[in-house]
């Protein structure tokens, strides 16, 4: 754990993360933030009410405290500036500073896909849930939803079922007594114990609450590589996800269903809109750009006419996904030649942008 991190966890418990990403954007340093005054607070343009209790909060207690009450609940914490913290979280403009969880964090390269939908299924939507997620966990494909019930829940039970990943992203703590809804705390805790993880951002003690559930579905489009809605009425929270997964430039993708249907009305309109239409596991496969083992495609030749540069660029791709700071690294590019030679490269159809500025060669 970084030398920082205390602080950032024991900022975590004093204010909300929407307040402490802008003391990171502000700082981005735990020690200066943790003993941060009251006239910079007013400067950042934190509220009275907020300056009081922080600070209040933060005499009354030892910095050591939060970390050892996390110790207690079993709970561990990650924050970002750690390297286990996921990597195409860390992407993101809205990234979560400090995460909490239950079980075992991704891997550098995993492989993982968003599956949401409607609290209330039909049996269609069951059925389509369950088979598509049966198949793509058989292919360890890390199956990522929020923990609700209906579709979420049955693609967390698919996931287990295969003995597959499964990660549950909440918007109340992970501890026992907050996790939302009560049924699934069971399924919560079976998810952590198989290799699996239920995270969140929000630390022990926090419940659930109706505005935290828009800001779980952000980190639920961050963590894969795009977000499949089974089924959804016209107002459902998955397409909060959806719009995040397009937002982050993942793939979205949507199962049609009947158009007199309103389970079926916020999918259909996503597919109208744009969205990947999914009527079978091979749409999946495809519109991620993996192959049916669930490996990303093999490197093809070289195409014919390349320059020098590209052929340079291209040597250091592969089938594994790269992210363009890495490339940069690598290459004795300017940023500005780095981009134009990616563009030339997809243009002839030699490397892939995967989203989340990660690319592969095809």
């Amino acid at each position: 754990m970084p030398q920082a991190a205390p602080h950032w966890i024991a900022l975590a418990h004093l204010l909300d993360p929407v307040q402490l990403q802008k003391l990171y954007r502000f700082t981005n340093n735990g020690e200066t933030a943790w003993q941060i005054g009251e006239g910079d607070l007013r400067m950042f343009g934190f509220a009275k009410t907020t300056i009081e209790r922080f600070t209040d909060e933060r005499n009354k207690a030892q910095l050591e405290t939060y970390s050892a009450r996390l110790n207690d609940t079993g709970i561990t914490a990650v924050t970002i500036t750690d390297p286990s913290y996921p990597a195409p979280l860390q992407q993101l403009f809205d990234a979560p500073i400090v995460l909490f969880y239950r079980g075992t964090l991704p891997a550098e390269k995993e492989l993982a896909l968003a599956v949401v939908g409607t609290r209330r299924f039909s049996s269609t939507g069951k059925n389509v849930t369950i088979q598509f997620v049966r198949a793509l966990a058989k292919s360890n494909l890390t199956i990522v939803s929020g923990l609700a019930r209906g579709i979420d829940g049955l693609a967390h039970e698919a996931t287990l079922e295969m003995k597959g990943r499964a990660v549950a992203v909440l918007g109340s703590s992970v501890a026992d007594k907050d996790i939302y809804p009560w049924k699934h705390r069971n399924l919560a805790k079976r998810i952590a114990e198989q290799n699996g993880l239920v995270i969140s951002e929000y630390p022990p003690g926090v419940g659930p609450a109706r505005h935290h559930f828009p800001a779980r579905n952000r980190i639920i489009a961050g963590l894969t590589l795009g977000t499949l809605v089974i089924e959804a009425p016209k107002h459902s929270g998955a397409l909060i996800t959806a719009r995040q997964a397009l937002e982050y430039n993942r793939e979205v993708m949507a199962v049609p269903g009947p158009i007199f249907e309103a389970s079926s009305e916020g999918t259909n309109e996503l597919i109208k809109l744009g969205a990947r239409v999914i009527t079978s596991v091979s749409d999946i496969i495809e519109a991620l750009n993996l192959e049916e083992d669930n490996s990303l495609p093999q490197p093809s030749a070289a195409p014919v006419y390349l320059s020098p540069t590209e052929e340079t660029v291209l040597a250091v791709l592969s089938r594994q996904p790269v992210h363009i700071d890495a490339l940069a690294e690598q290459l004795p590019l300017s940023a500005t030649d780095l981009l134009a030679t990616l563009s030339l490269l997809e243009m002839k159809d030699a490397v892939r942008d995967i989203g989340g500025k990660q690319f592969v060669r095809l």
